[in-house]
């Protein structure tokens, strides 16, 4: 079966990066439609092509780089609760602790660490056999 777009917002440390604040110019009219999340890093710059592993942590894809063409394994961490909500402090900074560590690491036996970043981002649920890339 197809894969859905869940309605859950959650972020996720994937592999730096700001985004602008959105909105401005001068509309006088209120805007009533509902807040869009800002464009997706991972979305705009990478090209997810398989799932290569997970666990209770997280999951880790294959994507190619739009820009340098390369392909990057990135580890994709859930930072809400099956519900929605924010995780813990204590698991928040479990994340981040993983995230320092891997940038200082440096071994053969370990892939090399990049970057990290934060992102508001809405779940893609399902995904049956057949690879299908989303993003």
């Amino acid at each position: 079966g197809g894969g859905g777009l869940g309605r859950s917002r959650l972020s996720s440390v994937q592999s730096s990066g700001v985004f602008p604040a959105g909105g401005g110019g001068g509309a006088q009219q209120q805007d009533t439609t509902k807040p869009q999340l800002p464009p997706s890093r991972y979305a705009v710059d990478f090209q997810e092509i398989r799932l290569l592993g997970k666990g209770s942590f997280g999951r880790v894809v294959l994507a190619v780089n739009r820009l340098d063409g390369r392909e990057y394994a990135i580890k994709k961490v859930r930072m809400a609760t099956k519900s929605g909500g924010p995780v813990s402090p204590a698991a928040a900074a479990r994340v981040l602790r993983e995230v320092a560590t891997l940038s200082r690491l440096e071994h053969n036996a370990v892939v090399r660490y990049n970057q990290a970043w934060v992102e508001e981002a809405l779940e893609v649920r399902g995904g049956g056999k057949g690879g299908g890339a989303n993003g």
